[in-house]
């Protein structure tokens, strides 16, 4: 009856063990990643093992990765990797390469002589859509242009980087600004803000008074820990200057506005003053991308073809009150991707001179 009994403890004790949660690792698309596991080598190296799905009570199930004592014996394919030192119990794997399909539970058994005495560490691995390679951000001169830049967010920040020029191997070239994963930690000058919310890994970078020097491109950089898991995304800056357009009283003038319809057409709309940060200031025209559904005046006509992208604005009967700035903006999808458009007009009056007649010839 003791020997039953012990057994039974013996096995309720394994069953709790195994029903540890396991421990969630998350990746990204295209990257490598690294699932630690480590012993204690005090009383010598052991025979290890890697394998999908839970740790079963012997072995691995679905082997991927097998080493002795010392090196690597056989790998399902070149992208399992031990990159640690085994000799000191750094089994940790690397995924070189991740994709979507490397998603699920992992196990790592160290493979301890005597009955029952493995070391298992199970894994529940996540992998994230990589972050676009690259963008285009186009801003218009003495505005806040905002490059976007945002990483999901796992069990805390990671410390971050903006700096002129592409992503180096390492750190930021020409840095403008640094976060600890909280808070902006240093920046070279108060242009530069990250205005987004930095704890939910919102590290899109705003300039404010943008100039034409402010062209060109900056990295991104989000440091995770991990050789070569670094999020790096470039984002290449063009800045223009607001197209200027004259008219007289009484005249119709057109604003220019078009935007590529390939991918679909979008919402726009026209508003008075320069381009806010998002939708139209002093709307005065909105499109659902298809037709105009609402105009602030029936003076204000979008005459071209909508569904080709052609929004440009005509104005009736122009008067000295129409002058000024004016915004074109088309809502494209993702964060910051807006197309923006500022149009300046300025309107003449008419002066009219006074026939008098013929003059006589002097004498």
């Amino acid at each position: 009856m003791d020997m039953g009994s012990g057994w039974i403890i013996c096995l309720v004790l394994s069953t709790t063990a195994l029903a540890a949660p396991p421990e969630t690792v998350e990746g990204f698309v295209n990257d490598m990643l690294k699932i630690p596991c480590s012993y204690s080598v005090q009383h010598g190296t052991y025979h290890v093992c890697w394998g999908r799905g839970g740790c079963g009570f012997f072995f691995c199930n679905n082997v991927i990765l097998k080493t002795d004592f010392h090196k690597v014996t056989s790998r399902k394919s070149d992208r399992y990797q031990l990159l640690g030192d085994i000799s000191k119990g750094d089994v940790s794997l690397t995924i070189s390469g991740a994709t979507k399909e490397d998603e699920g539970t992992y196990c790592c058994r160290v493979q301890v002589p005597g009955l029952g005495n493995d070391l298992k560490k199970e894994f529940k691995v996540v992998i994230q859509e990589a972050m676009t390679l690259s963008d285009t951000v186009t801003g218009l001169v003495d505005e806040i242009i905002t490059l976007p830049c945002s990483y999901p967010i796992a069990n805390s920040g990671y410390h971050m980087c903006s700096g002129r020029g592409g992503c180096p191997k390492s750190k930021c070239n020409d840095a403008l600004l640094k976060t600890d994963g909280n808070r902006v930690t240093w920046r070279k000058s108060d242009r530069y803000q990250l205005l987004g919310e930095i704890t939910q890994g919102d590290v899109s970078l705003a300039i404010t008074g943008a100039t034409k020097e402010d062209q060109g491109t900056y990295c991104c950089r989000v440091e995770v820990p991990g050789l070569f898991n670094d999020l790096k995304k470039n984002v290449k800056v063009e800045i223009e200057e607001a197209d200027n357009i004259s008219s007289h009283v009484g005249d119709r003038v057109k604003l220019p506005c078009k935007y590529d319809v390939s991918k679909g057409t979008s919402r726009m709309c026209w508003g008075r003053g320069t381009c806010p940060t998002f939708r139209c200031t002093e709307a005065i025209v909105w499109t659902d991308g298809k037709k105009v559904t609402w105009t602030e005046s029936e003076k204000y006509k979008l005459v071209g073809n909508i569904n080709n992208g052609e929004v440009s604005l005509t104005i009736n009967g122009v008067t000295k009150e129409d002058e000024g700035m004016y915004c074109c903006r088309v809502e494209l999808p993702g964060l910051f991707n807006d197309q923006k458009k500022e149009v300046n007009l300025e309107v003449e009056c008419v002066s009219h001179a006074i026939y008098e007649g013929p003059k006589k010839l002097q004498q």
